[in-house]
């Protein structure tokens, strides 16, 4: 127990030196046993200094060895068995930065608490053929430990605007998206596909109805060539500048040149041109409400008389309809008649 409780009090009774930049607290260790140390959820651990071996001139900081190419786990400290990790080196001030990585098993062996600082004081002995006492005689210099607070971590400004970009634009594609939904299920061709679908249901379920089934089909195919032809007639008009032609109309017809009256001719023909892409729209607009309203006739399966003029299709379907009403009516008055 006293044992124990030795080691785990070292760091705070070891004799303390100045502090370091931005440490809360700065301690020397010893160079030949472990050491438990205290640090908080919001700190890390900064090693300073170095020691050097008179046997053969070697020196270690507290994570390499000054050899070239020395690998982290060759220092005089080893940090795997005391429950650390390095996160961070300075080659010019041979400043080691650690942080908590677990239990150290070799701080549970020796009865202390994790984080705890192993000198490798035996290894290093070992590789020199030496015992412990006689490394220990040859070897000057001392290591302070630092408790410094954990650096914070801010993400970087670019990444952090392009995931709000990138979710601005994703919100801003999902309500351009919905709009348009609602533009192509208000529009004409949305709703003959709205009607199509309730007619076939109703076709579906009335065998004196099959035949409008093609009928259907055949309209809604109609009305799609109808609503491709409107879009591209939107489309061509969207690219003449109407206002602009009315303003260049005006300005060359108060020149009286043979040049102005050719320029008037064109902007003449421009114009004539955008009436005709309004007119064909017109007529898709008036051509789609026609199909429309006669899949309603046959959603509702209206027994009375009514005029389709939308072409010979449409006409088709109000023959069907009443032949369907014919038939309906003869087997009526059969049985009436029978009885």
């Amino acid at each position: 127990m006293k044992k124990t409780l030795a080691f785990t009090l070292l760091a705070l009774l070891a004799p303390s030196t100045a502090l370091a930049d931005g440490a809360r607290w700065t301690t020397s260790i010893p160079l030949d046993r472990i050491a438990s140390v205290p640090l908080a959820a919001d700190e890390q651990l900064r090693i300073d200094g170095a020691v050097r071996s008179s046997f053969d001139g070697s020196t270690w900081n507290a994570a390499r060895s000054g050899a070239a190419g020395a690998d982290v786990g060759t220092g005089w400290l080893d940090f795997a068995a005391g429950g650390l990790r390095v996160v961070g080196e300075d080659a010019k001030t041979q400043a080691v930065e650690v942080v908590p990585n677990g239990t150290g098993s070799a701080c549970v062996a020796a009865g202390v608490a994790s984080p705890c600082l192993v000198p490798r004081v035996d290894a290093i002995a070992h590789d020199r053929l030496l015992s412990r006492s006689e490394l220990l005689g040859t070897v000057s210099g001392t290591f302070s430990v630092s408790a410094v607070p954990k650096p914070t971590v801010i993400p970087p400004l670019m990444p952090r605007l392009m995931r709000a970009a990138a979710g601005v634009a994703s919100i801003l594609a999902l309500y351009a998206g919905l709009r348009a939904w609602r533009a192509s299920a208000s529009s004409a061709i949305g709703r003959v596909r709205r009607l199509a679908r309730r007619a076939r249901a109703v076709v579906s379920s009335d065998p004196t109805m099959a035949p409008l089934a093609s009928r259907i089909d055949a309209m809604c195919e109609r009305a799609e060539r109808l609503a491709a032809t409107r879009d591209k007639c939107v489309a061509r008009l969207g690219k003449i500048d109407l206002r602009g032609l009315e303003r260049r109309r005006a300005v060359y017809a108060l020149d009286v040149g043979s040049d102005a009256k050719a320029v008037l001719s064109w902007i003449d023909a421009e114009r004539r041109e955008a009436d005709m892409l309004a007119h064909d729209i017109k007529a898709c607009d008036a051509a789609l409400e026609q199909i429309a309203s006669a899949i309603a006739v046959i959603e509702h399966r209206s027994h009375g008389e009514r005029r389709v003029a939308a072409g010979d299709l449409l006409d088709e379907v109000g023959s069907e309809l009443r032949a369907r009403d014919a038939a309906i009516a003869e087997v009526e008055w059969s049985i009436g008649r029978a009885a």
